[in-house]
């Protein structure tokens, strides 16, 4: 699945991006609320939810860093 809206989470504000499903989908909305429970009650859970964050931005920063070296 993919992750869409991580951003909100981590820089504490509402979510910038807006999606249309292809295909019908199951969704979670995790609200920062939401996530400040899981840090408090189940920082397990919430530390891997922040490293697959990490690891979506990661992964599209390497792919704008290569989109740019072809520009450039």
């Amino acid at each position: 699945g993919a992750v869409i809206g991580e951003g909100g989470i981590i820089k504490r504000r509402k979510r910038s991006t807006a999606v249309i499903a292809a295909e019908e989908s199951e969704v979670f909305i995790l609200s920062y609320e939401k996530y400040e429970y899981l840090k408090k009650n189940h920082p397990v859970v919430a530390f891997a939810l922040l490293e697959k964050f990490l690891k979506v931005n990661s992964i599209r920063l390497d792919a704008c860093t290569e989109r740019l070296a072809h520009i450039l």
